[in-house]
Parts: C-alpha cells; structure tokens; sequence
C-alpha cells in the first residue's frame, strides 16, 4: 500500500490482501485480520510493515502469510506544463509575484513579501477569486502586525457569497500573543470606507461566527486579532433599521458598525420587527450587554451576581460575567450594599469608567491622560475623573457638536454609546 505524507492512515479492510491458492469456487472460512507493526508517521516518507494473521481454510488447505508494507512518500510537486505561461515579477517594495496561467486562462498567483509572509491565489478564467491561502511568516508574526499580500477583498452582502480566506500562522501566534491582521478591502468606486464590513470565522464543520472586535481602518480595510491557524470571510452584514433616516447624525457609519457586529441588535416592536432607537437613552443593562456581545457572550464561571439583577433580566448574564472581569463594581447604597440597578440610564462618565475597565480586561495600554479641557469639566464626579481623562486623551469623548459641552452625568442615548463603541474598537488596533 502506498500514501502521501498528511493524508489519514490507510485503512486495513479486504482491499488491503489478496489470497492465492484456492481451487476453483472454495472460499476462505475466515478472513485474516491486518495490522500495522507500528503506528504509521503520516508526516514524514517512510515505510511501516502490514502483518496479516487469523485467516482460516477447509483443512485441504495448509495457510501462510507474506508481510505487505504500507509506504509513505513525499507528494509528487507537477511542474507547470509547457502550455503553461509563467510569469515573475520582482517588485520594488523587495516582494515576489509570481503568476502560472493556464491555457482556459485560470491563474494562481503566489505573492511573497519582503517580510516572508506569501500568498497564493487562485483565480478562474473569468478573473473571480475562487480560493485564497495566506501563510504568516515568522517576523511578521513577531512584530505583532501583518497585512496579509493580496488584492482589496470584494465585498459581498451575502454571507454564503463571500471567499474563504485561509490563515496559516505561527505556532508562536496564541491568545497571549496575537497577530492583527489587515485585510485589504476593495472600495470599489466609492472612496469612503463602508463601516459595515466585518470579518466572520469560519470553523472545521463550516459554521460562520462574527468577529465583533473587527476595526475598520481609514483607508476602508478590515482589522482585527488572531489567535492561531483562522479562516475567514469579509461581508457586509449592516442591517436595514427602519427608524434611521438620512437626516439622523448617526445614519450610515455608526449604524452600519454597530448592527453589523451584533453590539446594537436593535429595539423589538410588538410585530417582531426591530428598530435603532438611536435617540432614545441607553440604560447601564444595556451597556454592559453591548460589551457582553463584544465577547460573544461568555457565561461567568459562578452564578454570583448582584442583589437587585433579576434571574429572567435580559441583561442578567452580562451582568454576572462584568462582575466576575471587574468591569462592574456596582452602586454604592446605604448599608454598605451594592446595586446594579441595571434599568437606570447609564451616565457618559459611567461609559467610560466600563470602557477603562474593560480596556484594561482586555490587556490594553490606559495609561493615556489628557486634561478635561470642557466648559463643564467641574461636573465630573471623583470616581469618573481617571476614565474620563483616559476617554478624551483616546478621543472617545469629543463633546456636543454645539455647546462643546462634556456633559458627564447626563444619560448616553443609545446612537451615542455605539458612536463610542465604534472608536473605542478602531482604538484597539491604533
């Protein structure tokens, strides 16, 4: 038997021996059982013994057994044929583009960066994007930073539309010591950058998650962090809201953003549909929500949480996983107790306070400070000033477009808070 090095271990079944020696129809009365003399090393050539024994006969017959082998060898590489035309071209940035076409014009084009990190993609003859695999080198994956070597991404608005995009790093590459990866998005003829791309993994049985800490840059190119090995698709996943004119600040971007990475899923109305209520105010259950579905909803490892968060809340479980990570510390009352009091506005220095804290959660840098240069900057209050100097210093908070008031203890409408959400995520990859 023969195999390539990475395919699965052949398996051992009546196709695997062959039997001389019987006369005419007669049969074996048991078939002899295979097994490997060792377990075979499907990574590398080399050659393991198939032993054969158990078989049984009529006693006409005397059995005996010859050793097969099983032989594992290094795939053949097929040069490109003559008919194919082969291209090189050395680029000044110090890269490699090499591009085989064949002769019904298909073509795989190999790109490798100065830096090592390579690219293959193929196209068909009609030009469109049919597979693409990036391989990381190691320097890149060490500085912390990639673009990955491949033409600005088309955007598709349908999910099963969109290419896989496979993702080979570093064994180096792990939750303590990700990568920021950039993928190049085609802008297509509108040069503004469209916050509704977000970036979608795609696990082994092919389901489909959204990454919601997908930044967009200024240049409308996608960002965000991996892991380990990924494979992923771009998509337009905004989502219509009937309530959002053009008239609304927020139209667009910061709704696009938002509903697209599933921070905001919107109001539900009695008829089952949804809407942004961008004007209406965002309550603190709702806010630590948000920073709940950021996560993708991880539960908490105990079932702690505060006194006054009811079980059935919608807001119960984020409320117990921001008490575990310290994002939540609660309302100080009477007594010495806290509250929650998850149904009370939340303030624009509350935001902050969460998002510090969440940052730091996070492994974010926050020690940024800058003054609080507003007209109302005395009404900060004493537990906020910290976050509060930390979200002007990163330009989450800008203050009213009119008034250039702060406006710290007033409630966060709720367009508002995804305004911030949307600069605080662009922050984690400045």
């Amino acid at each position: 038997m023969s195999a390539y090095v990475g395919d699965a271990v052949p398996t051992l079944d009546q196709k695997a021996y062959k039997i001389e020696g019987l006369c005419r129809d007669d049969e074996l009365e048991k078939a002899p059982t295979l097994s490997y003399e060792s377990t075979p090393d499907m990574t590398k050539p080399g050659s393991v013994k198939i032993v054969a024994a158990g078989a049984e006969a009529s006693d006409n017959y005397e059995v005996s057994y010859g050793t097969g082998t099983l032989t594992v060898s290094n795939r053949p590489v097929t040069p490109p044929s003559s008919s194919d035309k082969t291209e090189v071209e050395h680029n000044q940035d110090g890269s490699t583009t090499t591009t085989v076409t064949k002769p019904d014009g298909s073509q795989t084009i190999t790109h490798e960066t100065a830096t090592g990190t390579e690219s293959v993609v193929a196209k068909d003859k009609d030009g469109n994007v049919i597979s693409t695999e990036v391989k990381v080198s190691k320097k890149d994956a060490e500085s912390g930073r990639v673009e990955l070597p491949i033409e600005g991404e088309k955007v598709s608005k349908d999910l099963d539309d969109a290419v896989e995009i496979s993702i080979d790093v570093p064994s180096s590459v792990t939750a303590d010591k990700p990568v920021q990866v950039t993928v190049p998005v085609s802008k297509g003829d509108d040069s503004e950058p469209n916050y509704g791309v977000v970036v979608f993994a795609v696990d082994e049985e092919g389901n489909e998650t959204v990454i919601p800490k997908t930044a967009v840059d200024d240049d409308g190119n996608v960002v965000f962090e991996a892991t380990g090995d990924v494979t992923i698709k771009v998509v337009d996943a905004a989502k219509e809201m009937p309530d959002v004119t053009d008239a609304d600040w927020f139209a667009g971007d910061v709704v696009d953003f938002a509903t697209a990475r599933g921070i905001v899923n919107g109001v539900a109305l009695p008829d089952g549909s949804r809407v942004f209520n961008g004007y209406g105010k965002t309550s603190r259950g709702m806010f630590v929500a948000m920073l709940h579905n950021l996560e993708l909803n991880p539960g908490a490892a105990s079932e702690g949480s505060l006194a006054d968060v009811p079980s059935d809340a919608f807001y119960a479980d984020a409320a117990a996983w921001a008490l575990e990570e310290g994002i939540l510390s609660g309302v100080d009352m009477p007594g010495g107790t806290k509250q929650f009091q998850g149904n009370a506005d939340v303030t624009r220095e509350q935001v902050a306070v969460f998002l510090m804290r969440y940052a730091g959660c996070l492994g974010m840098d926050v020690s940024a400070r800058a003054e609080i240069d507003f007209p109302d900057a005395g009404e900060v209050s004493g537990f906020a000033k910290e976050a509060m100097s930390w979200a002007v210093a990163n330009g989450l908070f800008t203050g009213d477009d009119v008034t250039g008031e702060l406006n710290p203890t007033d409630g966060a409408a709720r367009a508002e808070v995804a305004a911030v959400l949307m600069r605080f995520i662009n922050l984690m990859y400045a």
